[in-house]
């Protein structure tokens, strides 16, 4: 089982969750709205960008259509 990071807790983060929790191990939400760091979702934790260099993951979910703009984001910080 793997330990996934969804980057989003907004309608398409949860359906990644749906699509996914099965069969793998979801350690985190990350997510830019501040109002929802901090709290849970489906008993999961919801860190900030920069809490992502605390945790050991084995891959990262994106619910956007950014996601080019965020792996180099993510990639020039870990």
């Amino acid at each position: 089982m793997k330990n996934i990071v969804i980057f989003g807790t907004g309608a398409a983060g949860r359906a990644i969750y749906r699509a996914i929790a099965t069969n793998n191990n979801i350690i985190a939400f990350i997510d830019n709205n501040r109002q929802k760091q901090g709290s849970k979702y489906m008993d999961i934790p919801i860190y900030s960008v920069d809490e992502i260099l605390g945790l050991e993951f084995d891959f990262v979910y994106f619910d956007t259509y950014y996601t080019s703009l965020l792996y180099k984001f993510l990639t020039s910080i870990l």
